[in-house]
């Protein structure tokens, strides 16, 4: 029989994505004792407000204006460390290839990474448009973890003959574990056009 790899790349990308999926959105499918598996979109203890934007269509100064909201809201929960900064792909590249001003010799991302309490810009496929997300000390953990029972796996399935095609499969089991303190506070910021 023959490999076929593509085909083993694909279902790859597509519990990949799941997994992107699961992290930013949760998993409401699923509840243990009333309790749903939350994202950091859904995650009830995090930081929300609103900028009122179309990132895709906005100037540098607005840009700034919405990463100054987001930013207010992680220390208004008392997360003073650095933001990594998560956001739409297609606003990110918006940022990436425009002016912060015309005339400027930068483009609104490499401005808005001048910004010293964000540690990285992350573009994700799974996060709406207009929308941003900030998680306080990324590294620590404070904001949670992603709890990993099996990392991405491809397995082979039994082939009966010897003439039979190789046949995997793709498995990953991990649930994001986001915490907040005993008053509520969170080091994650979710700020939302409206």
């Amino acid at each position: 029989g023959l490999i076929d790899t593509e085909t083993i790349a694909n279902h790859q990308r597509k519990v990949a994505e799941k997994l992107e999926d699961v992290a930013l959105n949760g998993l409401s499918s699923i509840a243990v004792n009333g309790n749903t598996i939350y994202g950091l979109r859904t995650f009830p203890q995090r930081n929300t407000a609103t900028h009122g934007l179309t990132l895709a269509s906005s100037t540098g100064a607005q840009w700034l204006t919405a990463f100054a909201a987001l930013l207010n809201q992680l220390i208004s929960d008392n997360a003073y460390g650095r933001a990594t900064v998560f956001l739409n792909y297609g606003d990110w590249l918006y940022a990436s290839i425009n002016e912060f001003v015309a005339g400027y010799p930068k483009t609104i991302l490499q401005r808005l990474q001048e910004i010293q309490q964000i540690a990285e810009i992350v573009p994700c496929s799974k996060i709406p448009a207009n929308e941003l997300i900030g998680v306080a000390n990324l590294a620590t953990g404070d904001w949670g973890t992603m709890l990993s029972a099996m990392p991405l796996t491809t397995r082979p399935k039994a082939r009966a003959n010897p003439e039979d095609d190789y046949v995997f499969g793709v498995l990953a089991m991990a649930a994001p574990q986001l915490r907040s303190d005993y008053d509520g506070r969170s080091q994650i910021a979710h700020v939302t056009q409206a």
